[in-house]
């Protein structure tokens, strides 16, 4: 099943661009039981390790199937240009929809308002993009955490050298230019 946007027609894509992943199932895949009118759903994230990136995939294929959508995993090796050219092919081939875990979220704003141009309803997670084209974002209190988080580490330091008044703490970030590391650090 490929779409239009619109739910209808058919596409290809260019030879050289990458083929989607899909994750592992039990249950037949959505293009085993796609019909005319189903929806094309592409998720595109930098890596689908880690509990919460994992757990998001699974989540997404999960209603994609149960709903009888088509649903096409694609990841980018945590590189932004083929992130960008991931978001191109489904435009390309007419998604209806692309949910998003940007990789530079600077980066894939204009490629996200270009799949709005088209129709496509573009939904992000974990990390927004400063673009009005997302119908909409799912994410955490990045300013909530880090306090929680440097409240229990305080504590734990307490615990462990109560002796100590003041502590020297290495903070490790994602890699520069990732401006979700400096959302998080702020």
């Amino acid at each position: 099943c490929s779409g239009d946007g619109n739910g209808g027609g058919d596409t290809d894509a260019p030879e050289d661009t990458p083929e989607p992943t899909e994750m592992p199932t039990d249950e037949p895949t959505a293009t085993e039981s796609c019909s005319e009118g189903d929806l094309t759903i592409g998720m595109e994230t930098h890596f689908t390790s880690g509990a919460w990136v994992t757990a998001l995939v699974e989540g997404a294929q999960f209603y994609a199937l149960e709903l009888g959508h088509d649903f096409n995993l694609f990841t980018n090796g945590q590189d932004t240009q083929t992130q960008i050219s991931n978001i191109n092919q489904m435009i390309n081939q007419g998604y209806d929809g692309i949910i998003v875990i940007p990789w530079n979220s600077e980066a894939v704003a204009s490629v996200i308002e270009d799949a709005r141009d088209e129709g496509i309803a573009v939904y992000t997670l974990d990390i927004d993009a400063p673009t009005d084209a997302i119908s909409m974002n799912v994410s955490w209190n990045d300013t909530g955490a880090a306090e929680s988080c440097g409240e229990q580490l305080v504590s734990r330091m307490q615990d462990q050298r109560p002796d100590v008044s003041n502590y020297e703490v290495l903070e490790v970030r994602a890699p520069p230019g990732q401006n979700i590391s400096a959302a998080r650090h702020d």
